[in-house]
């Protein structure tokens, strides 16, 4: 029974990234390989491959077709269309989503049985060369960590919930220049 439940876990997650709304303020920390750790804290908001989010001052969004990046020190928006990789590059939990299909699946449940983490290695890789590992809290995503065989990216929620509004998915900033790539 307990491996059902566990094996439910990451199945869970995924159909719940993809039907409801997620919002949380985040913590994103990038570190280098031989560098301090950067850490920058942020707001987000999810449906399904659908985001928006802000982290330094810089805010990204995508609305299903539309990728909006607002560099605040440049004043300038860049609108684009995406290519697969650069979606996920922007966006670690779809990244997760993604790597979820093509990877090792391992679930293990603390024990106390409130936070299951997941740990995904991509098929015919090394775990020491790539690894993403999620943790959850029932249904909600507490963190994923990306490690790389020089940096690791981390993404830690704050108060994650889901939320029945449906935000916009995109922006305008008066005045900025627009850098359209479309």
């Amino acid at each position: 029974m307990k491996l059902l439940i566990l094996l439910t876990a990451l199945s869970s997650l995924l159909t719940n990234l993809e039907t409801k709304t997620l919002q949380s303020d985040i913590s994103l920390t990038i570190q280098a390989e031989g560098q301090a750790a950067l850490t920058s804290p942020g707001k987000c908001v999810m449906q399904g491959r659908k985001f928006r989010g802000t982290v330094r001052g810089y805010e990204v969004a995508y609305d299903g077709s539309t990728l909006y990046f607002y560099d605040p020190d440049a004043n300038e928006l860049t609108l684009s269309h995406p290519t697969a990789e650069e979606l996920l590059s922007t966006n670690p939990l779809l990244f997760a989503q993604s790597m979820a299909q093509v990877s090792t699946v391992k679930e293990t449940v603390n024990k106390d049985g409130t936070i299951t983490t997941i740990t995904l290695v991509p098929k015919g890789t090394p775990a020491e060369q790539m690894k993403i590992t999620l943790k959850i809290k029932g249904d909600m995503p507490l963190s994923v960590e990306l490690k790389e065989p020089h940096a690791t990216t981390s993404l830690r929620l704050k108060n994650p919930q889901y939320i029945t509004s449906t935000p916009d998915f995109h922006f305008t900033k008066s005045g900025a220049f627009i850098n359209d790539l479309r």
